[in-house]
């Protein structure tokens, strides 16, 4: 049961990040539900920690699947979308200019958006990190892979990066126990 976790957290992860890969209609479903997309994902994320059986600090259940989506939102709402390119162009219609804190990481880099985008990543898995164990910091760095895949599979490469980023939470998920 626990192994159908993986592509349900890619599927979330993906829902959260527009759903591109799943056609117009879905995308256009989802662009009328009003919030953030990270809000609407992180019940479902609670849920699939639930069913993991997270465990943190000693915490009931209910407990600890809340601090997980609390640590998922911590990862997933601050901006990266300028950083999500690994620096490819993206053409006119990327115009977005990047947050303070994704300009700081490229400065940090000498320019390296790899490296940049790995700041940004593992940073914010800390949270994550300190309830649930280290290795969640690892993340970071896969995640970096995931979109570089992403970007060699499909132009744009971002929702096959969110798909493979999901598969990799869902499964460090179902492995959390050995952590």
């Amino acid at each position: 049961m626990n192994a159908l976790l993986i592509p349900a957290f890619a599927i979330v992860n993906h829902v959260r990040g527009g759903g591109g890969l799943f056609g117009s209609r879905i995308v256009a479903l989802l662009q009328k539900i009003p919030g953030n997309g990270d809000l609407h994902a992180a019940p479902f994320v609670a849920l699939m920690a639930w069913l993991a059986g997270v465990t943190a600090f000693g915490l009931p259940g209910w407990a600890s699947c809340l601090l997980f989506a609390l640590c998922w939102l911590a990862w997933s709402t601050p901006a990266w979308g300028f950083l999500q390119p690994l620096g490819r162009d993206q053409g006119p219609t990327n115009v977005r200019q990047p947050s303070w804190y994704e300009a700081l990481f490229i400065r940090w880099s000498f320019g390296s958006p790899y490296l940049a985008y790995g700041y940004r990543t593992t940073l914010f898995l800390i949270p994550t990190a300190i309830c649930f164990g280290w290795p969640w910091l690892i993340l970071g760095p896969l995640q970096v892979a995931a979109y570089e895949i992403g970007w060699r599979l499909r132009q744009p490469g971002i929702p096959v990066g969110e798909l493979i980023t999901g598969a990799l939470w869902g499964a460090f998920l179902v492995f959390h126990g050995a952590f």
